[in-house]
């Protein structure tokens, strides 16, 4: 495959935005591990998810639930998998996490199936980032043990506790 490369009537310029748009398809299936897997990727080898964030939004996020549940389920990955400078990256596109979130929030009263989901799923990224604001030393797959380590030494009496309390918090206020 070129990079001119298309899937029916869609024509790709690079193997990233071939693997977001398969990813984040409107075909109600699971995303192929191989399209996350080069996404994920690709944040290591461009050190950052500022490229595929960029992809990201040319996606019809606001327009189609499936389309932005998928994308969130991209972004989770991203915080959990992706460069470490991901957690900084997304969180600069905080606005627009939140502007998704007010407007599913808006819709979902009305709504069921994704729209409910995808009002507690970025409200759940939006949450997590704000936490990583809070608590960068505790890195990205939320290691209780990394932040200790990253805290020995330092005298913050009550940080343990408060950083577990914020990470149950960032649980708690984006699902129930």
């Amino acid at each position: 495959m070129g990079a001119a490369d298309s899937v029916g009537k869609h024509v790709f310029k690079t193997k990233l935005e071939e693997a977001i748009f398969k990813a984040t398809q409107s075909k109600l299936v699971p995303a192929k591990f191989k399209h996350e897997r080069a996404i994920v990727l690709e944040t290591w080898n461009a050190h950052g998810a500022a490229v595929v964030w960029q992809e990201l939004i040319k996606r019809p996020l606001a327009s189609k639930p499936l389309v932005l549940f998928k994308a969130m389920v991209l972004v989770h990955k991203l915080l959990r998998e992706g460069h470490p400078r991901c957690v900084d990256d997304l969180r600069e596109r905080l606005s627009m996490l939140e502007a998704l979130q007010s407007q599913m929030q808006s819709s979902s009263s009305s709504a069921s199936g994704f729209e409910q989901l995808n009002a507690a799923m970025t409200s759940y990224i939006i949450n997590r980032l704000k936490f990583h604001a809070l608590y960068p030393e505790v890195g990205q797959e939320l290691s209780l043990q990394k932040y200790q380590e990253a805290m020995k030494g330092k005298k913050r009496p009550e940080s343990k506790r408060m950083c577990v309390t914020a990470a149950v918090d960032t649980i708690a206020y984006s699902f129930f």
